[in-house]
């Protein structure tokens, strides 16, 4: 098996996707903050839970190779040197490419022809559902 460690900026933008699944999953509007580990290790998903139910292993799987592939495609658009904009970039990924929002990254860039590439490239990754492991039953 290939691991790939994720560096810090893409751990970052991770962590801002998962903070809207969070978001939009759970109705929770107060800032969570995913441990690092979480990201660096996906194994330890146990870090990120929504109420009580862990992402399922290929959804967390998809995700970070969404990210990863989506950090990439928009590099040469966000400032990849602070960690706020890069937890708002995986953010605005999650919710444009589920239509919950969009012009999210209107605040931040000026140039009306690289915001219409943002949306595009993050609409190209299509809709997602989240899947959650199933509790098991309390019998």
């Amino acid at each position: 098996m290939i691991t790939i460690e994720m560096t810090e900026s893409e751990a970052h933008l991770f962590n801002g996707y998962l903070q809207a699944i969070d978001f939009t999953e759970s109705g929770r509007t107060a800032s969570i903050t995913v441990p690092l580990s979480a990201t660096y290790f996906p194994q330890d998903k146990t870090k990120y839970q929504k109420g009580g139910a862990q992402l399922t292993d290929e959804f967390f799987r998809k995700s970070v190779i969404d990210c990863l592939s989506f950090y990439s495609a928009v590099g040469n658009y966000i400032d990849w040197q602070r960690p706020k904009d890069l937890e708002r970039a995986g953010r605005d990924f999650w919710l444009t490419r589920n239509f919950r929002a969009t012009g999210l990254w209107a605040s931040d860039v000026r140039d009306k022809s690289v915001l219409e590439k943002l949306q595009k490239i993050a609409f190209s990754y299509g809709s997602v559902t989240p899947y959650f492991k199933k509790e098991p039953s309390k019998c």
